[in-house]
């Protein structure tokens, strides 16, 4: 539902306005139904938030959009843009045209989804356009998941962070800093 409703909107035209300097009030609302979708706080780093929802961030899938269009631009004849290149420099430096700043797609549009998502990745969840395990749980359970996947959720250290209680050892005594490292770490069960 998430995939239907928001993304093809925030998606729209994506290739024609991706340059823009507004395009970044698109992604907050975008970010905020990843985090309303995937049940994660506010505090959760948002490029951990996308991976667990099984989709790739705003700019990637705006990115990849653009070269789709340039690739249809540039081989398909029926194509209005078809063997159109701009000859004139642009009106104002804020002006970037996707004809002028877009490569042609070279690979499948997921292939390249994937590649540019594992470049801008930095952490240890996979960059795959599939949802996290767990999905078929309850979602009171996928979402205490998905907070124990970011590293935020309302555990006694994280309160302790926060400054709601001073005391960061859980009720049985363990520190949960382990049970946050065996979490995000673990291999799914065979």
């Amino acid at each position: 539902m998430y995939n239907c409703t928001y993304i093809s909107t925030a998606e729209y035209a994506a290739p024609v306005w991706k340059n823009s300097a507004h395009a970044k009030e698109v992604d907050v609302a975008v970010n905020a139904a990843v985090r309303i979708v995937s049940g994660c706080l506010k505090p959760s780093p948002i490029e951990k938030l996308y991976p667990i929802v099984g989709i790739a961030p705003p700019k990637i899938r705006r990115e990849v959009a653009a070269e789709k269009e340039k690739t249809k631009q540039v081989e398909d004849e029926r194509h209005p843009l078809h063997g159109h290149t701009p000859h004139h420099p642009p009106r104002l430096k804020s002006r970037k045209s996707f004809l002028r700043t877009t490569k042609v797609l070279t690979k499948t549009p997921e292939e390249r989804i994937e590649e540019l998502w594992k470049q801008s990745t930095s952490h240890n969840i996979p960059a795959k356009e599939e949802i996290s395990p767990g999905s078929h749980l309850p979602y009171i359970t996928w979402r205490a998941l998905n907070r124990m996947r970011v590293g935020v959720s309302r555990c006694k250290k994280t309160l302790a962070k926060w400054g709601y209680t001073n005391d960061e050892t859980c009720d049985c005594e363990e520190i949960q800093d382990e049970v946050m490292s065996v979490t995000t770490s673990a291999q799914p069960a065979p």
